[in-house]
């Protein structure tokens, strides 16, 4: 949306109505609130754009079209203003409140803020370390290998080494990684996979352990193994999927398309697009895919549906390497919903939850003291 100055409250209030119409219907309270904003004709004038950019299909794609129009305006935008889009559920009735909005000016180039210490590294067979931060060439298994736009692609490199290799992403950054076979793993923050340089003619196994993204090239006669720390195994041959271990004993494996095969010590079960099966070393349960939820982080975006404070304290904690330590057990509970960037600034962040529900905060390096 071209502009000239950052948002004010009333406008990026307006855009967040405006979004969350074009998936889903607006409470009575929130349509009544949009149409009172409607009537400032700079709001019309983004009800417009918003509507017209839809209709010409420019959100389409099958995403939703919030993630869609934040992805279309990093296109478009020389200079962007970062939103902080939450608002909590209330205790009670159905109304939701919008919090403080916290606005700043970045150019792209330095749309990613944190500055972690920590490197992407690929650790070889040899035990020799290889970082991967910067783009250029990098020797791996005798051959010089070019890194571009975080990305390490080894198909088509003719490498020869079939022991495991170890990519660690350290907190604060994603990385991507294009196997041997052409499959395709993007893993988030806080995550490692160990792979072999190059599959052996009888299989295609892989280790996770966080959260990664896997579009698998199709082989039918070498099926895609992926194993997880609890002994978990998920069996594919071609297709697209989500899977995140970040909490202990917790594995959740998401289909987006083609089929997989979860194994664990209790069931074998097999998902079908748009599932996802949540096994907690006990028991496991199939439900609907929120792909808002559990793919936004691949848009650069996180979407959080009534989720408390004590769950975002981790996602923080992957993004800025910062601990969150809660003095009051009440603040843990309360929820939220909405969406941040994941390039926005920590205190920002901190800020616009401060608006909704009042606590204080104070720093001790990496570490963050929440209380009343």
């Amino acid at each position: 949306m071209p502009q000239d100055k950052p948002y004010d409250h009333e406008t990026a209030q307006a855009e967040f109505l405006l979004l969350k119409r074009l998936s889903q219907p607006l409470s009575e309270e929130e349509q009544e609130e949009l149409d009172i904003l409607l009537k400032n004709p700079e709001i019309q004038n983004l009800e417009q754009e918003i509507l017209s950019n839809n209709n010409a299909g420019i959100y389409d794609g099958g995403r939703d079209p919030a993630l869609a129009y934040l992805d279309f305006n990093n296109k478009i935008k020389k200079k962007r203003t970062f939103n902080i889009l939450l608002y909590t559920v209330a205790a009670v009735g159905m109304l939701l409140l919008v919090t403080k909005i916290m606005n700043f000016w970045v150019t792209p180039e330095k749309a990613v803020i944190q500055n972690l210490s920590s490197k992407v590294t690929l650790q070889l067979p040899d035990e020799n370390t290889v970082a991967l931060d910067k783009p250029g060439e990098v020797m791996v298994d005798k051959k010089k290998l070019r890194i571009q736009d975080s990305v390490l692609d080894l198909s088509g490199q003719e490498l020869s080494s079939s022991a495991l290799s170890t990519l660690n992403v350290p907190k604060g950054r994603t990385y991507k990684v294009v196997l041997d076979d052409g499959s395709v793993v993007s893993l988030n923050s806080a995550s490692q996979l160990k792979f072999p340089l190059k599959f052996t003619p009888a299989s295609r196994e892989v280790y996770l352990n966080g959260e990664a993204y896997f579009t698998v090239a199709k082989d039918a006669t070498r099926p895609f193994l992926v194993h997880l720390n609890d002994g978990t195994s998920i069996k594919v041959l071609g297709t697209e999927f989500n899977v995140n271990t970040y909490t202990d004993h917790i594995v959740k494996t998401s289909l987006v398309s083609g089929a997989v095969q979860v194994n664990n010590n209790r069931d074998a079960v097999v998902l079908k697009p748009n599932e996802e099966y949540i096994y907690d070393g006990h028991a496991g349960h199939i439900q609907a895919l929120d792909s808002r939820a559990t793919l936004s982080w691949l848009k650069g975006v996180y979407f959080f549906n009534s989720t408390s404070f004590e769950d975002i304290s981790q996602v923080l904690d992957r993004n800025f390497d910062r601990k969150i330590v809660f003095k009051d057990s009440t603040i843990a509970q309360r929820t939220y919903s909405g969406i941040i960037d994941k390039s926005t600034e920590f205190e920002g962040f901190l800020k616009s939850l401060q608006a909704s529900a009042s606590f204080t905060y104070s720093i001790d390096h990496n570490t963050v003291f929440i209380s009343k």
